[in-house]
């Protein structure tokens, strides 16, 4: 699996996996709904990288441009806390196959 940093282009992507519902089931929020949330969400992660030097990633099979999935650390503030979100979400027919212990094992190298 490669690793990148999202970028624009991403979009499709970034809505096709997070308006899915079976990648949402434990989202307090639900699946999104509209393609102006998913801007939004990658708005979001562009930032994160612009501001901070950190932020979740595009994952892709070596050699392929179809993206399985995003994930990584961005900074969060909870109880008051800032700390690191550790974040995966892949597409449905990317499951079972370990990309999501890759990505988090490679998050927490960084």
């Amino acid at each position: 699996m490669v690793l990148s940093r999202v970028t624009a282009d991403d979009l499709d992507a970034v809505h096709e996996i997070h308006s899915d519902p079976r990648t949402s089931v434990y989202h307090p929020g639900g699946p999104v709904t509209d393609l102006e949330s998913s801007r939004a969400m990658l708005d979001l992660w562009l930032a994160d990288w612009e501001e901070r030097g950190l932020g979740y990633w595009a994952a892709r099979r070596a050699g392929e441009s179809h993206v399985l999935g995003f994930g990584g650390l961005r900074r969060a503030v909870v109880d008051r806390q800032e700390v690191f979100n550790l974040y995966y979400r892949f597409r449905p027919s990317a499951w079972g196959q370990g990309y999501a212990l890759e990505l988090a094992r490679a998050a927490l190298r960084v």
